[in-house]
């Protein structure tokens, strides 16, 4: 069965995020430096498709811990996809 995680109003989510500890101890310590933040993937190559940890408009967070965020995703399968085509949109920093 795949993972989920609860959603809002007793709504299962297929997850789509998953953090190691060492990222959430990282993502952790940068909230607490900065407030709220945004993660930002580009579809580039190299490089530019590094995942990067921004405060609500700002620059990348964890450059100047000597560190970054990667990213090592899988395709969904075929009932996830469908289970997310039929979920409410999934909550963000908007505001």
């Amino acid at each position: 069965m795949p993972d989920c995680e609860a959603g809002e109003a007793g709504v299962d989510r297929v997850e789509r995020v998953r953090l190691t500890q060492a990222a959430e101890r990282l993502l952790g310590t940068l909230i607490e430096q900065h407030g709220p933040v945004m993660f930002h993937q580009s579809g580039g190559c190299c490089d530019g498709s590094a995942p990067m940890c921004y405060p609500r408009s700002g620059f990348s967070l964890e450059a100047p811990e000597g560190v970054r965020f990667l990213l090592r995703s899988r395709l969904m399968t075929d009932e996830e996809a469908a289970r997310i085509a039929a979920e409410p949109p999934p909550p963000h920093g908007g505001g």
